[in-house]
């Protein structure tokens, strides 16, 4: 275990096969997190993974209406802002992406903390808090897919990019 950061690891140059952000990379410098490219292997690859709520259902959009509210101007891995680096940068060959569908079965509590537990929301204040959860849980009591439900169905998807060192 290293302390660092992903725009300077304290990893040594030509030292790694492969580097891993998972649910990260649109919190990073992007342009700086790319020089990570240094402590690769001449083959080495960069990989980032989201996963992600697969808005299919009208529920699942009307849960991200709900807390989106809050998210304001930060970072987020679907406005694709990140990708910009990758195209800016003369580092890595093409971006690939991968895409694969999963769901995750939870309780309506497990649900409910799962939206707490987006970072916009757990640090917004007490009260716009109370708000989004008295909001979610009006659309757990209404909507006809989750009304009475023990156990709801969370559609996610898991969006896998990569590219080799150049």
């Amino acid at each position: 275990m290293l302390d660092g950061v992903a725009e300077e690891t304290p990893l040594a140059e030509a030292s790694a096969d492969a580097v891993v952000a998972a649910q990260a990379f649109h919190w990073f410098d992007a342009d700086r997190a790319l020089q990570i490219h240094r402590v690769l292997r001449p083959d080495g690859a960069l990989g980032v993974i989201w996963n992600v709520r697969d808005e299919a259902t009208d529920w699942s959009e009307r849960l991200t209406a709900i807390f989106d509210r809050l998210s304001g101007d930060g970072p987020r891995y679907r406005d694709m802002r990140w990708r910009e680096a990758f195209t800016r940068a003369e580092l890595f060959g093409p971006l690939h992406h991968e895409l694969t569908y999963h769901v995750q079965k939870v309780t309506r509590e497990q649900f409910v903390d799962r939206v707490l537990s987006v970072s916009y929301v757990a640090s917004a204040p007490d009260d716009e808090r109370e708000r989004v959860i008295a909001e979610v849980e009006e659309m757990l009591d209404s909507d006809p897919e989750l009304r009475g439900r023990d156990e709801i169905l969370m559609p996610y998807r898991t969006e896998v990019f990569w590219c080799a060192k150049l």
